[in-house]
């Protein structure tokens, strides 16, 4: 068997608290782009936006071959319910990256899954394949990767963050929230923009160190 087209990286951020914020803004069976998340609670975006610039960026950079935007509507929040069952056909994430079809979701889970809540099925080898994982943990996988929410009844809380090159990014993509991580002299630094001009920047810590 192929390996899984998916790579598992720690997401600390993902906290109980985080968890609770998000549960308080999205009902069960609901979701929410990032962007909205980032208005109603933006404490709570920010915490999730630290962890991707400290944990995630320099995957993305690396898995993209050149530095990537995260795109802030393209993230998907979303609050599944103890009795959601619905079954998603298969299917990959190249519609949120137009108009070149390249770019990498990052799928962030609050609650243990694969067991006891559901997780993502990965299509490997025609077979599927399902990702269990612990709570606060990052999938990131390519934006060809066939996939889809697997069938179980059981809670769970998880975050879709979207990343593209920013080589790739059109006109519509550059008039919108979005976060890249720069190097400069004084080190690594978060920063928000959009249209091109910059709203917010923050002193990140060094990957793999804990936030």
């Amino acid at each position: 068997m192929m390996r899984p087209p998916y790579i598992e990286l720690p997401f600390p951020r993902a906290t109980p608290e985080v968890r609770s914020s998000i549960a308080g803004l999205v009902p069960p069976g609901g979701k929410i782009t990032f962007a909205k998340l980032c208005e109603e609670r933006p404490k709570t975006g920010y915490q999730l936006l630290l962890g991707f610039a400290e944990k995630l960026s320099t995957h993305a950079d690396a898995a993209l071959g050149e530095r990537a935007a995260l795109i802030l509507p393209l993230g998907t929040v979303r609050h599944n319910s103890a009795v959601q069952t619905d079954l998603h056909p298969w299917h990959t994430d190249r519609s949120f990256f137009q108009p070149a079809g390249h770019g990498l979701t990052f799928w962030v889970t609050f609650d243990d899954v694969g067991e006891t809540a559901p997780s993502i099925e990965f299509d490997v080898d025609d077979q599927a394949h399902v990702a269990c994982v612990r709570a606060a943990t990052a999938l990131m996988f390519l934006s060809n990767v066939r996939h889809r929410t697997q069938c179980l009844n059981g809670e769970r809380i998880s975050v879709e963050f979207r990343c593209m090159p920013v080589s790739a990014r059109s006109a519509d993509v550059l008039s919108v929230l979005q976060v890249m991580v720069e190097e400069g002299p004084a080190g690594r630094r978060m920063v928000v923009s959009r249209d091109g001009t910059e709203l917010h920047s923050a002193r990140i810590e060094s990957p793999g160190l804990k936030p």
